[in-house]
């Protein structure tokens, strides 16, 4: 529970990476900035051999975090194998209070914007909303949104970041518990929405939240989706607690899209579908970067939304001008 409400207040003990597993794998994902992985030298494709001696992959994805995390000032030891190197090296990391920026944000080539939302943690739709001034002080012709690896958070901030994109009162999905009853939830009133054409990337570790967004400006064809199938989590989480202090998070209630697709257990399904192989690990750009057409290559799904602004054809894509929700 205390590593739930981490992940929602967007800070945590730790040493400042973002893993996930591919293959068998244990990747890092991304680094963050100013961090004690960053210090230490660890990079985004490292793959994870060994916490503290104990091999990852008997530790698995969960229990890789549980051994990472731990007290302030206290110290972890991490085996590592860097793709084009057969030789692990160790790093031993003191953690710290970590402080996560839910958005970076760069400029692709041809004056596209590129945001990355890596969860929805409290102030994710006001942190989004200046990197996209950033961005249009910096005349971009379109924006593609990064929602891969992102766990999701709070609805509140997930309803905002869609009316980031959506007129005010847009429905952005509707709440069913096993009674039938129903909850909508709309875009504020008030709210001036971004109109730059828009693509979305998504891969299996979206969910939650994330799925809410992408479902929604999938169905108002707001945006298209370039990449893997979301994971299908679909579900508002009610917390009770227990006499010994501690509380499970039980689903109550299951999320469905504007144009009723279940979430849970389906996923969104990508307009434009982009694989990655566990070999491939699409480097993070750095706030404000100007990413060079090498650079984007080397990330196929990325490179597949920009074509998507870029090179398509419909106007679907390119332009945005069939969005149903725009006025």
């Amino acid at each position: 529970m205390a590593q739930h409400s981490e992940q929602l207040s967007g800070e945590y003990t730790g040493i400042g990476v973002e893993i996930e597993e591919r293959e068998g794998n244990i990747i890092v994902r991304d680094v963050f900035e100013a961090s004690p992985a960053q210090r230490a030298g660890i990079r985004v494709g490292d793959v994870l051999v060994a916490v503290d001696g104990i091999p990852a992959d008997e530790l698995g994805l969960d229990g890789v975090v549980q051994h990472v995390r731990g007290p302030e000032g206290t110290t972890v030891t991490l085996r590592f194998v860097r793709p084009g190197s057969d030789q692990p090296f160790e790093v031993t990391v003191v953690r710290t209070k970590v402080r996560v920026s839910t958005v970076r944000w760069a400029i692709l080539p041809s004056q596209v914007g590129y945001v990355r939302l890596r969860s929805f943690a409290s102030g994710a739709s006001a942190d989004l909303r200046r990197a996209l001034d950033q961005l249009a002080a910096r005349d971009v012709q379109g924006v593609v949104l990064d929602l891969r690896g992102n766990p999701g958070g709070l609805v509140n901030e997930a309803v905002d970041v869609a009316g980031v994109f959506l007129p005010p009162g847009t429905l952005v999905f509707t709440s069913r518990d096993r009674d039938g009853n129903v909850t909508e939830y709309r875009t504020e009133s008030g709210s001036e929405p971004v109109r730059l054409p828009l693509v979305v990337v998504v891969d299996n570790g979206t969910a939650s939240a994330a799925e809410i967004v992408a479902g929604a400006l999938q169905d108002y064809r707001r945006a298209v989706l370039v990449g893997e199938r979301t994971f299908g989590t679909g579900t508002v989480l009610t917390e009770f607690r227990l006499q010994d202090g501690s509380a499970l998070l039980v689903g109550t209630q299951v999320w469905v899209t504007p144009n009723g697709r279940v979430i849970w257990r389906n996923g969104i399904e990508p307009d434009i579908v982009v694989s990655l192989d566990v070999e491939t690990a699409p480097p993070v750009p750095y706030t404000g970067q100007v990413v060079s057409p090498g650079e984007l290559a080397s990330d196929p799904q990325l490179e597949r939304a920009w074509e998507v602004l870029t090179q398509d054809e419909s106007p679907v894509m390119a332009s945005g001008s069939e969005c149903v929700a725009c006025p």
